[in-house]
């Protein structure tokens, strides 16, 4: 089988990028894998894995991507990044791998970025009726909140009406999609594979002041103002440092508020790091912030990246992080932010046993359970039923017919992709 694979590619700053990294050695061990990006600066080695093709959507070459089985999609709410995937995928037809349920941001980002606000708002209307044009007429103009339009007016279905099917990284999302009737859709964890090795429980016991840490792409939702604000009122906040890694939505203001509250000695903005220095950092914390709210929907490659340090996070239980299993992670609730905080932090003073052991069971999930050659050969299975329900169903009886014969004669009773391609040639060449 081949796909056609569009993504934003390392180093590029969005971690869909690391996503793709991260399945690609597998998936390309099980199919041809043709990488499609705009960027011509992604990192020379991935070359090795798969052929890189470089395109301008205004003068794409049709011809080559037809001569794929399938095009995958990946959709993310950036619309430096997606803007041109999300384009390709309006004129063929194929599989998104919808990485954000909430997409306001992506749309309204590629209509403001072409001063296009009449199809901006005739998007909002078909989707959500006249308020949601009305809503959206505020939106342009800067005078409603940008969470409320997120949370209420999605417009996640613009991204999806062109698809062959839907892959989603989460069972919440995978609920909501199913919810809307699209008959392929797929549930297929985040790939994860690197498991670092961890300072041991005396190491992190005598490293005092305890070490907190927040990283990523660091918008409004992830909370910082409030973790800022928690850190400050905590009587013992001298027994913290706080460490912020990544790009921050407003920098300036965030240092102002560092200020304003009195934790610069204690607080720090490292911004965007490499990899290794990240890395590092993680194994040398003590706890780590991956609040969310409002959610996108997503499942958090972050949250795989913290378990894999063996590292305690403090996640709020909306969306993916609600279905986790409860002694992975420590919750803490929207509306009792503050005193939740409170609450952890001088838990882990008193007992930072209980919470190491909730950074191990974390590592355990992430080994059992996010495995790039599970997550690759789910998601081979899932295309592959795609591919055929486009099919007559004559088509598919005789198909499905061969492979249960050839799992006779092979006498297994495994389902096996091989089978399922040998048998669509023997259909299609008979």
């Amino acid at each position: 089988m081949k796909l056609n694979w569009f993504s934003p590619l390392f180093p590029a700053k969005t971690d869909i990028a690391h996503y793709t990294l991260r399945l690609l050695p597998a998936l390309s061990q099980q199919c041809e894998v043709e990488l499609w990006t705009t960027n011509d600066n992604y990192d020379s080695k991935i070359n090795e894995l798969a052929r890189v093709n470089v395109y301008d959507l205004n003068a794409i070459n049709w011809s080559q991507i037809n001569q794929a089985d399938i095009n995958i999609y990946n959709i993310g709410n950036n619309q430096e990044f997606h803007q041109a995937i999300w384009k390709v995928s309006q004129h063929c037809p194929g599989i998104v791998v919808l990485h954000d349920l909430r997409l306001q941001g992506l749309f309204g980002g590629i209509y403001k970025s072409e001063n296009d606000l009449d199809s901006y708002l005739q998007q909002m209307l078909y989707y959500y009726g006249p308020d949601g044009r009305k809503i959206g007429e505020l939106f342009w103009k800067g005078e409603i909140s940008g969470d409320f339009v997120v949370e209420q007016f999605p417009l996640t279905p613009l991204a999806i009406r062109n698809a062959k099917g839907v892959i989603s990284h989460s069972h919440y999302a995978y609920q909501m999609l199913k919810e809307q009737n699209l008959s392929s859709t797929g549930y297929i964890p985040l790939p994860y594979s690197t498991i670092k090795k961890s300072p041991n429980v005396v190491e992190r016991l005598n490293n005092h002041p305890y070490q907190l840490i927040i990283f990523g792409f660091i918008s409004t939702n992830r909370r910082l103002e409030t973790i800022l604000e928690a850190l400050a009122s905590f009587s013992n906040k001298s027994c913290f440092k706080l460490d912020i890694y990544g790009e921050i939505w407003d920098t300036s203001y965030i240092q102002q508020k560092i200020q304003n509250l009195g934790l610069t000695d204690l607080v720090t903005i490292k911004g965007f790091v490499p990899e290794n220095e990240l890395d590092k950092a993680l194994s040398q914390a003590d706890i780590s912030f991956n609040l969310r709210y409002p959610t996108m929907g997503e499942a958090s490659a972050s949250q795989l990246r913290i378990w894999s340090h063996g590292l305690p996070s403090l996640v709020t239980p909306v969306g993916w992080y609600a279905d986790l299993p409860e002694n992975t992670v420590a919750y803490v609730r929207i509306g009792n932010e503050i005193e939740d905080i409170h609450y952890h932090l001088q838990h882990y003073i008193e007992n930072p046993d209980n919470y190491h052991a909730i950074g191990k069971n974390g590592q355990s999930w992430l080994i059992e359970n996010h495995q790039p050659e599970l997550c690759a050969t789910a998601m081979l299975k899932f295309i592959t039923e795609v591919c055929q329900a486009s099919l007559y169903p004559t088509a598919r009886y005789l198909i499905e017919k061969s492979v249960r014969e050839m799992q006779d004669y092979f006498k297994s009773d495994t389902y096996s992709l091989d089978l399922q391609r040998l048998a669509q040639v023997i259909y299609f060449f008979r």
